[in-house]
């Protein structure tokens, strides 16, 4: 999956991979996270398939700078996997954590969904910032169309989403707490 999210920033403009790295971690890690070394990695293997290429531009007194570019076989990749429709939630670690919870003793199922309403009050934080991001991730790059429209779907997904874990978790919190201990 990866790959894709590289592709689709290299659709928008060429980039360096320090470019790429640093777009994953202002506008794709609210909903894909990459290290550095994932990213440079999962480059060298694009280049060799033919997805991307590159070009070496002299920095004039500075480091050379790699520029990536999309390849006409990478746009064809990104525009099959855009078209491929997606399960949703064929796999969810947390569900299957919690499937297995009663296994745990009390205050370990209270701490672990007290940590659950945590992070998922840090993700909303952080998500409810995104919206700026939009509006200057757009004006980094020359757009053609509505892309400002669909990085607000995923926005608005991902709210939505950490408000109802927020809401479930709260609730199974509460019920962790009244229930009549067998521990």
């Amino acid at each position: 999956m990866l790959k894709y999210g590289i592709l689709g920033l290299l659709n928008y403009k060429d980039l360096t991979g320090y470019e790429i790295n640093a777009s994953f971690h202002d506008s794709l890690s609210f909903f894909w996270n990459a290290s550095k070394s994932q990213i440079y990695r999962e480059l060298n293997k694009m280049e060799k398939e033919g997805l991307v290429s590159s070009s070496l531009i002299k920095g004039n007194g500075k480091p050379d700078k790699k520029v990536m570019s999309i390849t006409s076989k990478g746009k064809e990749e990104l525009t099959n996997f855009l078209k491929t429709k997606t399960p949703l939630f064929s796999r969810s670690p947390l569900l299957l954590q919690v499937f297995f919870m009663a296994s745990l003793n009390k205050e370990e199922r209270i701490d672990y969904f007290s940590c659950l309403i945590e992070e998922s009050k840090k993700s909303l934080s952080s998500l409810s910032k995104a919206s700026s991001l939009i509006k200057e991730y757009s004006s980094y790059i020359d757009l053609k169309n509505n892309d400002p429209m669909y990085w607000g779907f995923t926005l608005e997904y991902g709210i939505l989403m950490e408000k109802t874990i927020l809401s479930w978790a709260s609730s199974c919190l509460e019920r962790i707490k009244n229930e009549s201990s067998l521990d």
